[in-house]
């Protein structure tokens, strides 16, 4: 893994501290996809040729002793791969005649295992301080605080406290990879062009009309 021309790490090194098995794991998502029969579909013809703009109102936390040591496990390469078969399953495009394909309560039961083998297999390594230091939870939903939002959307979000909001760190894995990662201010302006006088106000007055 480049650190590039200046030798600082980049921001997935600084952030991701994995275990090397899972970056071959992702490389290699191709070759698990292929061997799934993977077959994408799309709703519109535009699809093939845009990338996705991701929404996501998700959020995840986790003390070091879950980010820096939990996540660096080995076991999370074989955790990942099965995980991709199982997107696929998910995502492509359906087989004929199978209703099942795209159930989204239909995690395969040897995924399930592996997790809950990972999370005893380390649990049983710790010590009663260690396992005082453990702090993990993830939320699902809204939280826009737009006027509208407030008095008609009716904004709900879920709290997953404990290992249990283990659930969903392989997405946000996932969605890493996914993502084009601006480094500069520069590089967000030309994706996100700041907006000039005239819409700053317009969009003042569209918020409180809203």
């Amino acid at each position: 893994m480049s650190h590039g021309k200046s030798g600082k790490k980049s921001w997935k090194e600084r952030v991701y501290h994995l275990s090397p098995g899972v970056d071959t794991v992702a490389l290699n998502a191709g070759a698990l996809l292929a061997e799934t029969g993977y077959r994408p579909s799309y709703l519109t013809s535009k699809d093939t040729t845009e990338s996705p703009k991701l929404h996501l109102k998700a959020n995840f936390f986790a003390s070091a002793r879950v980010w820096d040591d939990l996540m660096s496990r080995p076991e999370w390469a074989g955790l990942l791969e099965d995980y991709i078969r199982y997107l696929a399953l998910q995502q492509g495009a359906p087989a004929e005649g199978d209703a099942k394909s795209r159930d989204v309560r239909a995690v395969p039961p040897e995924l399930k295992r592996k997790l809950k083998a990972l999370l005893s297999d380390y649990l049983a390594g710790l010590t009663p301080e260690q396992r005082s230091e453990i702090l993990c939870y993830m939320t699902v939903g809204s939280a826009n605080m737009d006027y509208r939002s407030q008095a008609l959307n009716g904004e709900v979000m879920v709290t997953i406290g404990g290992l249990a909001g283990l659930e969903g760190v392989l997405d946000f894995m996932i969605l890493a990879g996914l993502c084009d990662w601006p480094g500069t201010p520069e590089r967000v302006d030309e994706l996100i062009p700041p907006p000039g006088g005239f819409m700053r106000r317009m969009s003042s007055f569209i918020k409180v009309a809203l």
